[in-house]
């Protein structure tokens, strides 16, 4: 494609395959950190979820401060969808759960469909491999966790 100014440019169409998988008679759970959760904002938004909506569906985001949670209002406008930011380090007046993600999910007990729930997770690396152990923990299979890690530290020595 050319450009206005004479440059030439090459697009291509998005080809991730980070994408909702509805599973008949499952319940889903996102959960992200960040910006991770823009994946999230889009599957929970686009006619393929509605068509193909899970049992209940729960979206984590986990942030430091309150002023970090994304898509509040309209997370919170998405019928059927149990919206759960989590502040690790409030500045303010927050009235929602205070801790990570992986606080808040260690903090749902056995009454949660842990093994009839397909996990999408999206953010960093250390809370990706934090969430699996914790479902690991709660026998939840393999196959039923779907993740994109959008970075991970550098292993210290």
């Amino acid at each position: 494609v050319l450009s206005r100014s004479g440059n030439h440019f090459r697009g291509m169409a998005p080809y991730g395959d980070f994408i909702y998988e509805p599973r008949p008679g499952r319940h889903a759970c996102f959960i992200a950190t960040g910006t991770g959760i823009a994946p999230f904002r889009s599957m929970i938004q686009s006619k393929h979820f509605r068509e193909h909506a899970p049992k209940t569906a729960t979206c984590l985001l986990g942030v430091s401060e309150e002023a970090e949670v994304l898509y509040d209002a309209e997370m919170r406008g998405v019928p059927g969808l149990r919206w759960v930011p989590c502040v690790s380090r409030p500045k303010g007046d927050w009235r929602g759960f205070r801790g990570r993600v992986t606080d808040f999910l260690r903090s749902l007990g056995g009454d949660f469909p842990w093994l009839e729930t397909e996990f999408y997770l999206c953010g960093g690396g250390a809370m990706i491999d934090e969430v699996k152990q914790i479902l690991a923990g709660r026998g939840v299979a393999k196959e039923s966790i779907h993740q994109e890690v959008y970075f991970k530290a550098p292993k210290t020595t």
